[in-house]
């Protein structure tokens, strides 16, 4: 598969990996892409408290961000002194961050990378402000009420997490690795006391199976170096931690299951990825990405027909405005389409596709370069050297990432099929 995502770009940070220790938990709690388009404010709403709480939460796990902040937001002036209602607010400011840094894609549910060739690490002095602000006043309030009851478990809880969000925050944001994980040491202490006063606190479980999970992937030499820093971790305990979270949390059940299909794919586990983006993807059917990357599971298994039926049924959405499908770009699913028809070496619906990309008006110069290469690609296979001279040519003058106009210079140079 090539490193294209839903959104283009060749990726630049890979998951796990030493600097990304803390990587595991990246998905918690939601995922986007930039494909998405702006999305109006919603009005408020007098309603109870948990029933904003469950309209708001929803409206994240299906990519209505804007939505989900204006509502937390709310909630934060109703009750000022409640921890979690300002995690869920920095949640948001934090995830709007990470959209507008183009950051997250669909190749973050792949477990191995993050962000693409046009990701920046650009945030406002404003909006960091703003994120530490809340963070720190979630765990100032969650403070107030330790001091009178150093025992209060709802307390502990919300302390982890948001020490949780701000690792998320200096990792994938700010790029601070040993912040993360001193932030991510802090969250996994909090969790393992909220355990131990009760063990059946299983929404815990979260952050001490994605923790222990990212930790004991690492080799063993790297994970000796990081045990002199107290940070420990177990693959399979991991794992079964994740698993517990899912199958009995109260709250973070469907956290735990987006981390576990992260973890599935790395693990080569796919049936059991597929399985739980299904289930995921049939409570949140707005979420696009969901449907997306079971695609993306299909194409780790080589079953490139069952990819191009998911991409395709994904782009019937995008055409028909099925859903809040109309968010996602039509010519990203034909490129996908395209890719997954090269894998079954149909050369004219390949090119299909890519024409077609190439024929919609507003479409990146980013996917009109990749598609041009293809067909590039396409016809030197066909002994067109000079309709291929012309595709390569033409990706040459498109504003493109520099791997992508390296391989048309080269294949200038040199047919691609004399590879």
């Amino acid at each position: 598969m090539m490193s294209d995502t839903v959104t283009t770009g060749t990726v630049r940070e890979r998951m796990l990996s030493l600097k990304g220790i803390i990587f595991a938990l990246l998905i918690f709690p939601f995922c986007t892409t930039s494909a998405l388009a702006a999305l109006p404010e919603m009005p408020r709403q007098i309603e109870s408290v948990d029933a904003t709480i469950d309209k708001a939460l929803h409206g994240l796990y299906s990519l209505d961000f804007a939505e989900a902040e204006v509502m937390f937001l709310s909630l934060t002036e109703r009750e000022p002194n409640n921890p979690r209602l300002w995690n869920f607010l920095a949640s948001s400011i934090w995830l709007k961050v990470i959209y507008e840094q183009e950051k997250l894609n669909l190749e973050s549910f792949s477990g191995s990378r993050l962000g693409g060739a046009r990701s920046n690490d650009l945030v406002s002095d404003e909006r960091e402000g703003r994120l530490r602000e809340v963070l720190a006043h979630a765990i100032s309030v969650a403070g107030a009420k330790l001091e009178v009851d150093p025992d209060n478990i709802d307390a502990l809880y919300a302390t982890g997490v948001a020490y949780l969000t701000l690792a998320s925050f200096e990792a994938t944001v700010k790029r601070s690795y040993f912040a993360a994980n001193r932030a991510a040491s802090r969250a996994r202490e909090a969790h393992l006391r909220v355990l131990t006063l009760d063990p059946s606190f299983n929404d815990a479980r979260l952050t001490i199976g994605a923790i222990d999970y990212a930790v004991g992937v690492l080799p063993s030499v790297v994970r000796m170096i990081i045990g002199v820093l107290g940070i420990s971790g177990d693959k399979e305990g991991g794992i079964k931690q994740l698993q517990y979270a899912a199958e009995l949390g109260e709250n973070n059940g469907t956290n735990a299951k987006m981390i576990l299909v992260v973890v599935y794919n790395r693990e080569r586990k796919y049936d059991e990825s597929l399985s739980v983006l299904a289930d995921l993807h049939s409570m949140y059917p707005r979420n696009f990405l969901l449907e997306i990357s079971s695609a993306y599971v299909f194409q780790r298994l080589e079953d490139w027909d069952a990819a191009v039926r998911v991409y395709e049924a994904v782009l019937e959405k995008v055409d028909t405005g099925k859903d809040g499908y109309e968010r996602l770009k039509s010519e990203s699913v034909l490129f996908k389409i395209g890719e997954a028809h090269i894998k079954r070496r149909d050369a004219d619906a390949a090119m299909a596709a890519f024409q077609e990309i190439l024929e919609i008006q507003d479409s990146t110069e980013e996917l009109q370069a990749r598609s041009h290469l293809w067909l590039g690609k396409i016809f030197d296979t066909q002994d067109q050297r000079d309709r291929a001279l012309s595709a390569y040519e033409t990706v040459l003058t498109l504003d493109a990432h520099r791997d992508i106009h390296a391989e048309a210079n080269r294949h200038v140079r040199r047919p691609f099929d004399d590879e």
